[in-house]
């Protein structure tokens, strides 16, 4: 437990997970009140005003307290530092350095923090302090497939960067400490260590750590864990827990979703992949289909997860003679709109216009962000706007027919959008194996 004599340092990701978000932050003020040389908050990316408006916070919030309460809290995030420095040790802050070469912690020190409470939904003409903000909460780790540039955007999150592990070297050699320790994702052992360099007679270890120390997240049945270290200079010992009744049919049922809805988004790096190979005559038959192997090594370079892809082929394609078409499979992988009858339960289908975001939480932000005007409404020519600002950015098979999809969207006809027709157009359609499987947006 926290005291004089024991450091703790609580790295981001307070709220916004599960109903008693309040009573968790609570307590570690007290502690932190209680303790303030040995108990450290670092700002995680749920830290947020916006996020916690689309995440559950927000609702808690108020529906306990008030909207003035959740006004305090929002000021509080912004006022949490960013990272902590453990002397000769490590550096410990939420997501990952940001895409700077490195900054020193007077340069840290310097951010004004204030300015950033949100960066969700931000624009091109950033500050300084968003820019610095935004990644450190948000980037993540690539260690084997960044070269150069050491950094690239992080299109998976929408924010932040990808980064590797030159760059995380160039940060903690600045800093003089010979680790550095993140969080912000789920690992299935609860931590993981990347090692950037060995040991010698010349260099230090030197090695990235993520800890995530929620057991059984969302189900996924992975450990938690929390980092300890000892000794100055020295790496840290890992305490594994879990959490107990997990229910594995449905564990495997979300983690086959998971997995489909991230074929869904990576469909078309899926297939200039497999155009790719096909190309270069790497694949084995000419006819459109591939072996098993080759469907995997397909995923693998393209989505770069490391899981065994090949275990989970009879239940995310259809198989004939250990091949897949892979033109149909990623046919069975197009995100589909549906629209669900209360009454019945019944879920008619509204169109072919792909999802162009997912996740109920995701929705609710995106309206509150195309409302401009902030009437609770999305007028029609915002919803243009919107849409031509994500056709920018998009593939040419990406780009969406904004007056079409409005129309659809567009349940009562009035000619403007309600949140609840967002909410109750967008139903998730994934198609395998020959069966139709239902993703409630809720």
């Amino acid at each position: 437990y926290p005291s004089e004599d024991l450091v703790f340092i609580f790295n981001g990701d307070f709220v916004d997970r599960g109903p008693k978000g309040v009573e968790v932050l609570l307590t570690l003020l007290t502690a932190k009140v209680a303790f303030p040389q040995t108990v450290f908050l670092n700002r995680g990316n749920h830290e947020d005003a916006l996020i916690c408006q689309a995440y559950g916070f927000h609702d808690e919030v108020i529906s306990k307290y008030s909207p003035a309460t959740f006004d305090l809290f929002s000021e509080l995030f912004v006022q949490l530092p960013l990272a902590c420095l453990i002397p000769h040790t490590a550096l410990v802050l939420h997501g990952g350095p940001a895409s700077y070469t490195s900054m020193t912690p007077a340069q840290l020190n310097s951010i004004d923090r204030s300015s950033a409470p949100t960066v969700s939904g931000l624009g091109t003409e950033i500050s300084v302090a968003e820019k610095v903000v935004s990644e450190i909460l948000w980037s993540d780790p690539q260690p084997d497939h960044i070269a150069e540039p050491q950094i690239a955007p992080n299109h998976y999150r929408g924010v932040g960067i990808l980064y590797n592990m030159p760059h995380v070297l160039e940060w903690i050699k600045t800093l003089r400490v010979p680790f550095l320790v993140r969080s912000h994702e789920c690992v299935e052992d609860g931590f993981e260590d990347i090692v950037i360099t060995q040991a010698t007679s010349t260099s230090k270890y030197h090695a990235l750590f993520t800890v995530f120390s929620a057991s059984n997240y969302d189900q996924s049945g992975n450990y938690a864990a929390v980092l300890r270290f000892k000794n100055p200079g020295e790496p840290p010992v890992a305490k594994q827990f879990m959490s107990t009744n997990i229910d594995l049919p449905t564990l495997r049922s979300k983690n086959r979703t998971k997995l489909a809805l991230l074929i869904a988004q990576n469909r078309f790096r899926l297939q200039a992949e497999y155009d790719r190979l096909h190309s270069q005559n790497q694949l084995e038959h000419k006819d459109g289909t591939v072996l098993v192997t080759e469907w995997a090594q397909i995923l693998a370079a393209t989505i770069r997860l490391q899981i065994d892809w090949q275990r989970w082929a009879s239940e995310l394609c259809t198989l004939t003679n250990n091949r897949v078409d892979f033109s149909d499979f990623l046919t069975s992988c197009m995100v589909q709109t549906f629209k669900l009858n209360k009454t019945t339960g019944d879920a008619t289908h509204v169109s072919n216009t792909e999802v162009f975001t997912k996740g109920y939480p995701l929705v609710k932000l995106l309206f509150k962000y195309i409302d401009k005007d902030g009437n609770g409404t999305l007028e029609k020519n915002e919803f243009l706007e919107y849409i031509k600002l994500v056709n920018q950015e998009a593939a040419e098979d990406d780009v969406l027919d904004a007056e079409e999809l409005f129309k659809e969207l567009d349940d009562n006809g009035d000619g403007v959008l309600q949140m609840s027709e967002m909410c109750e157009c967008f139903r998730v359609n994934l198609e395998f194996h020959g069966s139709t499987s239902l993703v409630e947006i809720v």
